[in-house]
Order: structure tokens, then sequence, then C-alpha cells
């Protein structure tokens, strides 16, 4: 199954949360799973794994 992946901007729209807020959360290592593309300065997040981190977190 191909995975579904957005922005970090997109990924912080979904979760409800500042931009900045999930990049603190990834510096932090407390972020959802993320995918570095190209030279890693492209972040992406997959819906799956967004909605697992969720639940997790509540």
């Amino acid at each position: 199954m191909r995975k579904q992946l957005m922005s970090r901007k997109e990924a912080a729209e979904y979760l409800g949360i500042k931009y900045q807020s999930l990049g603190n959360l990834a510096y932090t290592k407390q972020s959802p799973p993320f995918y570095r593309l190209g030279s890693g300065k492209c972040v992406r997040y997959d819906v799956a794994e967004l909605n697992e981190w969720l639940i997790k977190r509540n």
C-alpha cells in the first residue's frame, strides 16, 4: 500500500499544532515518525503514522 505523505506544514495543520511546534517536537525526538527526502531538508509525514501518534499521545 502506498504511503500518503504530507509536508511539515500540512502535518502541523492536520494535528492542530503550530508548524514550529512540530519542528520542535522533531528536534527533541518526540514527533511522529517522518521521512527526509533528497538532501534531507525535505521532510514528509505519513498520514497513517500521524494517526497512530495521535492515538498514543491521548
